[in-house]
Order: C-alpha cells, then structure tokens, then sequence
C-alpha cells in the first residue's frame, strides 16, 4: 500500500490541474431541517417543515478549476446503474481528451461499464481514494443545498 501511495503522490507532478475532473456526490434529505428559528421579541417562530416519509435527494457533480460541471440530481440515493448513466449521460460530453477523472471508492463508481464509458472517448481514470488517509476535501460548493449550520444566540438579545 505505501509503495503505491508513493507512486500516487509522485504522479502527480505530471497532471495538468486544468485537466483534472473530480467527481463526488453529496445528498440531502427532508428531515434536514433547522430545529431554531429567529422571530421578534414576543413573537413565536412558525414555520412549515414537511413530516412523515422523509426523501432523499442526491447531488452528483463534476468539479474543474473553472468551477462545477456535469451536475445532476437523483431522487434517492446513488447506486450504479443511476451512476452508470450520470457518466455516459452527463460526464463523458463535457470531459475532453487528455482529461483525469479522480473519483472515490463508493461502490457505485466501481460498476461495470463506469470506467470503460470513460475510457472509451480517451479519458483517464483515477481511483486514489484507497491510497490516500486523512480526511475528505471540504465539499462546500457541492453543500449549498443542505442549508446553514444552526446559528449561536445573539449577543444583543437577553
């Protein structure tokens, strides 16, 4: 493992950054909702949250350094034949030759016809997740949909 790690870490001096596409998914679901409000002194905060079967919603996106591409969102949560068609629907037009695809290891990324789809039209995959320890890449341009963190008191209200 730590030879192939190295061999990770020192190919990397040969990747363009323009030409690097980072592939992940992050999810919601509609018990996600703040438990706190805000509302004038004397008055209660109401607001409508939606109750019983909760849904999943499932963001998949591509990221460049120019920004966000391919992106598509799933009712559910990812499997592969779901992420199988994100590829060959939504990733594969936008990569260009010569492009590295970098991805994880969910099971979903690992179907049959994932990498071949992508490896048909010349691309590059890559698959570092298994090498690398540490925490995961702050995801916060893929997070906007999970809404605010809740918030702390006002210092000004008593």
């Amino acid at each position: 493992m730590r030879a192939e790690r190295e061999d990770w870490f020192e190919a990397q001096d040969e990747l363009d950054p323009e030409r690097l596409v980072f592939l992940d998914e992050t999810a919601t679901t509609t018990n996600m909702v703040r438990r706190y409000g805000w509302a004038a002194r004397g008055e209660r905060c109401r607001v409508a949250v939606p109750h019983g079967h909760w849904r999943t919603t499932t963001v998949t996106a591509a990221l460049r350094t120019s920004g966000v591409v391919a992106t598509a969102l799933f009712d559910g949560a990812t499997n592969g034949k779901r992420f199988r068609a994100y590829v060959t629907d939504t990733l594969v037009p936008v990569l260009k030759r010569g492009d590295t695809v970098i991805m994880d290891n969910l099971g979903a990324h690992k179907v049959a016809g994932v990498r071949q789809a992508i490896q048909a039209v010349g691309r590059q995959v890559a698959l570092p997740s298994t090498l690398l320890a540490g925490p995961q890449p702050d995801r916060a341009d893929l997070r906007q949909a999970e809404g605010s963190p809740p918030q702390s008191r006002r210092a000004d209200a008593s």
